[in-house]
């Protein structure tokens, strides 16, 4: 055999590139990439999520703020504004002994019988009284879904001051006179119940959101 059919041996000083791994290392570089670009994915996804549920978060913190406001100010509004014109106008007024319609009406009838057409002087000094707590219940800052209850309870107030301010307006002209005002002694009664109803219902409704 000649030299020049012997199979040729490499050289082992030649510069060819050496193939290393081959497809092998072409899989492993993939799959390093491919688990890259999922953390990345996945670091995306979670962020997006934090900001998503930080948002609802600060959400669900302003519409909770929206009630507490609201309570807050129903609350004011009858320890603050209603308790000074019941002060002004029931001499010797103790709120534990106003729960209802009945000790209102004593309360106001007893109130005549000893200051008589004076009684009608007293309730129109308190007029402003009345007026401050109209305009508080007004400017109550009612969370969509509880407006109703809100409105409710200033209806009740504008009836009250009307019943009050009726009778004021009766004794003014012609005293006290226990049959003529016992219509309009049952209508601050009444209104005054409606405002005790009216404002608990408010009450129940916006602090269920709290």
């Amino acid at each position: 055999m000649s030299q020049s059919e012997e199979p040729a041996r490499e050289d082992p000083h030649s510069l060819a590139p050496i193939a290393i791994g081959g497809e092998s290392d072409d899989r492993d570089l993939a799959n390093m990439k491919s688990g890259r670009g999922m953390r990345v994915v996945l670091t995306l996804v979670v962020a997006a999520a934090a900001v998503v549920g930080g948002a609802q978060l600060l959400r669900s913190m302003d519409d909770r703020q929206t009630y507490v406001l609201a309570a807050s100010q129903l609350e004011r509004t009858d320890t603050e504004q209603r308790e000074a014109f019941m002060r002004c106008a029931l001499p010797n007024y103790q709120r534990s002994q106003v729960t209802n319609a009945g000790t209102l009406r004593n309360a106001v009838e007893s109130a005549s019988e000893r200051m008589d057409k004076n009684y009608a002087k007293l309730l129109n000094k308190c007029t402003p009284l009345m007026g401050g707590f109209q305009e508080a219940v007004t400017n109550i800052k009612a969370p969509a879904d509880v407006t109703q209850q809100v409105a409710a309870v200033n209806r009740a107030v504008a009836d009250l001051s009307q019943a009050f301010g009726n009778y004021r307006e009766l004794i003014q002209k012609q005293g006290y006179d226990a049959t003529q005002a016992a219509p309009l002694i049952d209508a601050i009664g009444t209104s005054w119940q409606s405002y005790l109803s009216a404002r608990e219902q408010a009450k129940q409704a916006i602090t269920a959101h709290l």
